[in-house]
């Protein structure tokens, strides 16, 4: 027996927020090392191809996301056949399509890598490390689905055990590499970081599921049941879902390939400092909100409405506490500067790139409970549709501010990209879910 009752909705949540900090040191420390030793135009080569492999991450099934959704529904006890059903056969779907996705992103980068980069340079760097981020697009996919699968058993927190033991050896992989090897060193580290949560998800979910498994006289770490009936609700959630992923992920992502398109390599590099300190700042506070998933599906299956006593809550506290880790991030900015680029003058075009991007992600951080509203419904069509608002948007302003305006210009149109999301979506999902009192 190894399903535990208690949902460890805060266990779960404080283990998130660890992992996500340690994520990012690591992810910083790198990004000094490459600015310090290898220019910050480098730094932009890394922009460039993980914003093109973005694509290749989002055209998965969505199985991983799935699986927490449906694992969380059943008696883990009683139906745990059902529960290995649902794993095995979203572990070997999972294998083939991220082993033709990894394939495919590495022909089709590689294949037009004089249309991404201008200067040989960086084709050159482009294609050394190309390889190992293609590999880490094959565990990425494969690691979610024990990710998922821990999640729903609600043993987010041992999931998160395995993210941060994964995140330190990918630190101390930066360390050793990045100085000698550059992106050559950060690719391969991140490569190790994916290989072992993929390996150790998989070894942490047999062990702890084992006794149920022997029970049942099913083999504890071989995933051998696979049928294609088990995964097609989940298959049509998971697509559902990683539509919205693209629609809503693909806004950083266009907006690094407009930049380095119209405003170079340099700036994408700065940019890609700046936005990734914002995010994963707004990732502390989502990764908390996103959490009260498994739970709320549990508790709407067993009929009761406490699951909105949680959602005010929670969205109150979010709305408030958010917005203090924002505004420090921005009075911060030129210290932070300094830090990164050793300059004796403030850099005010960071500051302002910074400062910027924290009232727009302020946003994303306090609409991410309503957004999540979706997902437990499985009712999305209002964040695709939000979306994609955002995104033509970002496109056809993005461009035209690229052609004929200045890089605040673009700035300001990123964040009015993520700002028009975020409330589209809040003010429909609460209108539907709440107001109208809805159930699935």
């Amino acid at each position: 027996m190894f399903f535990n009752s208690n949902l460890n909705v805060k266990k779960n949540a404080v283990y998130s927020v660890f992992e996500v900090i340690l994520t990012a040191l690591a992810v910083f420390i790198s990004y000094k090392f490459i600015i310090s030793l290898h220019g910050v135009a480098v730094l932009g080569v890394w922009s460039a191809i993980n914003a093109w492999l973005f694509f290749g991450r989002a055209s998965n099934p969505g199985l991983g996301a799935a699986l927490a959704r449906y694992v969380a529904r059943l008696n883990h006890n009683t139906e745990f056949i059902k529960v290995r059903y649902l794993v095995d056969s979203a572990f070997w779907f999972n294998f083939i399509i991220f082993f033709l996705l990894s394939f495919a992103s590495y022909f089709f980068i590689s294949t037009f890598i004089d249309f991404i980069f201008s200067d040989e340079n960086s084709m050159l760097i482009a294609l050394q490390i190309l390889p190992f981020m293609c590999a880490g697009l094959f565990f990425s996919g494969m690691s979610g689905v024990f990710n998922g699968a821990l999640k729903g058993i609600h043993m987010g927190f041992i999931s998160s055990y395995i993210n941060i033991f994964a995140a330190g050896v990918h630190l101390i992989a930066i360390l050793l590499l990045v100085p000698d090897y550059g992106l050559l060193g950060l690719a391969y580290a991140r490569f190790l970081q994916l290989s072992i949560m993929t390996i150790f998800g998989w070894m942490v979910f047999g062990y702890i599921t084992r006794s149920a498994a022997i029970q049942n006289k099913l083999p504890v770490y071989l995933p051998f049941l696979f049928r294609l009936t088990s995964i097609r609700k989940m298959l049509i959630y998971g697509i559902n879902n990683q539509i919205v992923k693209l629609s809503v992920g693909s806004v950083q992502p266009i907006s690094k390939i407009l930049i380095s398109k119209f405003f170079g390599l340099e700036f994408l590099g700065i940019y890609e400092l700046a936005s990734k300190l914002v995010e994963k700042v707004s990732n502390i506070i989502t990764r908390v909100t996103l959490t009260a998933l498994p739970a709320f599906s549990s508790i709407i299956m067993k009929g009761s409405n406490k699951w909105q006593e949680i959602y005010f809550n929670l969205r109150w506290k979010a709305s408030f506490y958010s917005a203090f880790p924002f505004m420090v991030l921005s009075l911060c900015s030129p210290l932070i500067f300094f830090i990164f680029f050793n300059e004796n003058e403030i850099n005010w075009e960071f500051s302002k790139m910074v400062t910027i991007l924290c009232v727009a992600y302020y946003f994303v951080a306090y609409g991410a409970l309503p957004h999540i509203l979706g997902n437990v419904f499985a009712r999305q069509h209002h964040q695709i549709a939000g979306s994609i608002i955002s995104i033509i948007i970002l496109t056809i302003l993005g461009v035209v501010a690229g052609l004929y305006g200045t890089s605040t210009m673009f700035l300001v149109i990123v964040a009015f990209a993520l700002f028009s999301r975020s409330l589209y979506i809040k003010i429909r999902h609460e209108k539907d879910f709440l107001k109208n009192n809805i159930s699935n």
